[in-house]
C-alpha cells in the first residue's frame, strides 16, 4: 500500500486492519475555463481570495457554487478540510477530544470558519440548495451553470465527463483561513475490505489480495479496469484529470489527513442533518455547533 492509504488502514500498534481497493481524493473542484474567463489565474488559497473570485465570477454572469446539500454526507467531506487547519498533522487527536467531549468549537477559530464557508456557498450558489442532490450538483457543474463543486472528490469525474467529455476540470484544497498553507487536498482511503479470520477460505482470500496487490495484472486492474486511484505503490494513475492533478500536487505540496475516518458514520449523518437545519434557517450558528458537539460526544466513537 502507498503511505497515505496504509496510515488509514493501520492501528496505533501497527496492525493492518483492512485492505482498500482504491486511494481517494477529497478536494474542491472547479471549472478552469470559467475561471480563466473571469480573470482568475488560479484557485484561491485564502478566504479573502475566495471572496474576490466569487465577485469576479458573478461579474461575468456565472454562479460560483454548485452544492449538493440534500445529501448529508457532503458536509463531512467539506468539514474535514477545516479540521486539518485546526490540527495540522494531528487530526486524530482533535477528533478524539471531540469524541470525548473535551473540547468545543469555540476553542478552534478554524472550525468556526466552516460556517462562514457554508454561508458563502449558499449565498452565492445555485438556488434551493437543500433540494439539490449529488446528481443535480454534477449537472449544475458539468453544464457550466456553476463554476465550483463542493463536498465531492475524484469519484464524480466520470459522471461529469458523460455530460461534457471536454470540460477542463481543476482540483484544489479548500480555502479555509487566511493562511494559504491550510488549503490542502486530502488523500487516503476511507473504505476497507476485511476478511473473517474464522472463514474456511481465509487462505484463499489472503492469496487473492496478495495477487491483486503484486501481480502485473492485479496492479494494472486499479488503473485500467476500475479506473480508480491505485492504493499500491508504483502503479500509474488512471487517465483522468483529477487523479493526475492529485499526483502532481502531492509531489510538490503537503496533503491533508483523512479526518473523517476517526468518527463513526452515525455521527457524520447527524452532523449533516444539523447542517441541513442550519442552511434551512431552522437553527442558529451557535445552536448548530452546540448540537454538533453533543452529537460528537454521543455518536462519534464506539461506546
Amino acid at each position: 500500500m502507498n503511505d497515505a492509504v496504509k496510515a488509514n488502514m493501520t492501528s496505533g500498534d501497527g496492525k493492518v486492519l483492512g485492505l482498500p481497493v482504491k486511494d481517494n481524493l477529497f478536494a474542491i473542484i472547479y471549472n478552469k475555463d470559467l475561471f480563466e474567463q473571469a480573470g482568475i489565474p488560479s484557485f484561491p488559497k485564502t478566504m479573502t481570495e475566495l471572496r474576490d473570485a466569487i465577485a469576479r465570477l458573478e461579474a461575468i454572469g456565472v454562479t460560483p457554487f454548485a452544492n449538493g446539500y440534500k445529501e448529508w454526507w457532503v458536509q463531512k467531506h467539506i468539514f474535514q478540510h477545516f479540521i486539518n487547519a485546526a490540527a495540522p498533522g494531528n487530526t486524530k487527536a482533535l477528533v478524539e477530544q471531540f469524541n470525548a467531549g473535551k473540547t468545543t468549537f469555540a476553542d478552534h477559530p478554524e472550525l468556526m470558519a466552516f460556517f462562514d464557508f457554508i454561508d458563502l456557498t449558499v449565498e452565492h450558489g445555485m438556488p434551493n440548495p437543500l433540494e439539490r442532490d449529488v446528481t443535480t450538483e454534477i449537472s449544475d457543474f458539468a453544464t457550466g451553470r456553476a463554476a465550483i463543486m463542493t463536498g465531492q472528490g475524484a469519484w464524480v469525474e466520470e459522471q461529469i465527463r458523460i455530460v461534457d467529455p471536454n470540460l477542463n476540470i481543476g482540483v484544489a484544497g479548500y480555502p479555509v483561513s487566511e493562511n494559504p498553507e491550510d488549503a490542502m487536498i486530502i488523500t487516503g482511503a476511507d473504505q476497507a475490505l476485511r476478511a473473517n479470520k474464522d472463514s474456511p477460505v481465509v487462505g484463499e482470500v489472503i492469496e487473492f489480495f496478495n495477487w491483486l496487490y503484486t501481480s502485473d495484472y492485479g496492479k494494472t486492474w486499479f488503473t485500467e479496469v476500475a479506473k480508480v486511484i491505485p492504493p499500491v505503490k508504483g502503479v500509474p494513475y488512471p487517465d483522468l484529470q483529477m487523479p493526475q492533478q492529485m499526483r502532481q500536487i502531492a509531489e510538490t505540496e503537503k496533503t491533508g489527513e483523512l479526518a473523517i475516518i476517526y468518527s463513526l458514520d452515525r455521527f457524520h449523518q447527524r452532523f449533516g442533518e444539523i447542517m441541513q437545519a442550519y442552511i434551512a434557517g431552522n437553527v442558529t450558528r451557535e445552536q448548530a455547533f452546540k448540537d454538533i458537539e453533543t452529537a460528537w460526544a454521543q455518536l462519534g466513537a464506539p461506546k
